[in-house]
């Protein structure tokens, strides 16, 4: 392997203006997300509180609020649990 310098001027990620925007944002929804997770530890009304001020706040940021998110995760769990029961039901009489 060869050692190459580099130029200590030289800028370490180039990224555009668009590109930098687009990057804060994406990390500003990720950790907003996380808050979202952290709220299990508030009070039942405190919880409530915080999760719909973090909604709101994604909503405003174009994306789609997080409750509806683990609610939409929960019935995917949901549909597949029920498939997986239809098909242990279909196979349990099988001599194999």
């Amino acid at each position: 392997m060869t050692f190459r310098p580099t130029d200590p001027n030289r800028p370490r990620r180039i990224m555009t203006e668009a590109q930098r925007a687009a990057n804060d944002r994406n990390f500003r929804i990720f950790r907003i997300r996380g808050l979202h997770t952290l709220a299990f530890i508030l009070s039942a009304d405190r919880r409530q509180a915080v999760q719909t001020i973090i909604d709101d706040e994604l909503r405003a940021l174009g994306v789609e609020g997080q409750t509806a998110r683990v609610e939409a995760g929960r019935a995917r769990w949901e549909r597949i649990s029920e498939r997986e029961a239809a098909h242990a039901e279909l196979v349990k009489d099988l001599p194999f």
